[in-house]
């Protein structure tokens, strides 16, 4: 990671460390609240709904590039 971002080194590795850190600190919510809608919905619709929820977050991680350019 550290060879890729050369000039920016400094913000790249931060910003890399904390979205690990927060995907293992939502992975434990995220569990539990699959357990708990399993007994409301099937395994199916589950998958759909995780899929819909990951889509979701895909323009927010464009957001930061495009707030550049303007």
């Amino acid at each position: 990671m550290a060879r890729w971002f050369v000039v920016t080194r400094g913000s790249a590795l931060p910003i890399v460390t904390l979205g690990f850190t927060v995907g293992e600190a939502r992975l434990p919510v995220a569990f539990v609240a699959a357990m708990a809608a399993m007994a409301v919905m099937d395994w199916h619709l589950l998958w759909l709904v995780a899929a819909m929820i990951c889509m979701s977050g895909v323009p927010c991680l464009d957001a930061p590039f495009n707030a550049r350019i303007l």
